[in-house]
């Protein structure tokens, strides 16, 4: 009995990962074109009934398909800042990490046509991780305490930055000049210029040779 009940907890738990993935992909092949619920459950092999089971709306498995795609993103970025004793140079990496992954990724169409969803989302999964940073960085002394004054807000707008430089690089602009461009307007204003310009090439480099 018991392993019965468990097959169907892991079943039901498949199901809904498999309509999440299926509607990510379809958000990189076709946007928001056919984003119904008979072609994502048609594309995850489940029968229709089975999609309003977790989900209410095509909004709220888009929501569910943003989150992951971000979640995803950010477990990327922790791991690659987890020996960075420097927390402005792990923010600075944060930030182009998340722009170019997003600039390369096809699954990343949707924003062209819900940016209010990446900034909502990426900033509720993000800011009480990033206020943390913030709080370190202030506490070994690189900057003040007034970087964290209003941090919620000009966090909010980092992501904004981010978002439009995306979409800068979705109309043609070249990605590494407005890579660059994002770096020296998100970088801490208390920085001295030539220590965010340093930043901002070892962290471009870093990320560049990767790829």
């Amino acid at each position: 009995m018991l392993k019965s009940f468990m097959q169907n907890i892991e079943k039901k738990i498949s199901s809904k990962d498999k309509l999440i993935d299926a509607a990510i992909t379809c958000l990189s092949d076709e946007g928001f074109n056919g984003f119904t619920a008979t072609k994502l459950t048609k594309s995850a092999n489940l029968g229709y009934g089975t999609f309003y089971k977790y989900f209410s709306s095509t909004e709220d498995i888009l929501e569910a398909a943003i989150i992951k795609s971000i979640t995803i993103r950010a477990s990327k970025i922790e791991k690659i800042n987890q020996l960075e004793k420097n927390k402005v140079i792990a923010f600075m990496r944060a930030v182009y990490f998340m722009f170019t992954e997003l600039c390369h990724d096809a699954s990343a169409q949707w924003l062209q046509e819900r940016p209010h969803y990446f900034c909502e989302i990426c900033y509720d999964l993000t800011v009480k991780y990033a206020k943390i940073d913030a709080d370190q960085v202030v506490a070994s002394g690189l900057l003040s305490k007034s970087y964290t004054e209003n941090f919620e807000i000009k966090f909010k707008l980092i992501i904004w930055q981010i978002c439009g430089a995306i979409e800068a690089v979705k109309r043609g602009y070249d990605y590494k000049v407005i890579g660059h461009e994002l770096m020296l307007m998100v970088a801490p204003k208390e920085l001295d210029l030539s220590e965010a310009k340093r930043i901002n090439k070892l962290v471009i480099d870093e990320i560049e040779a990767k790829k």
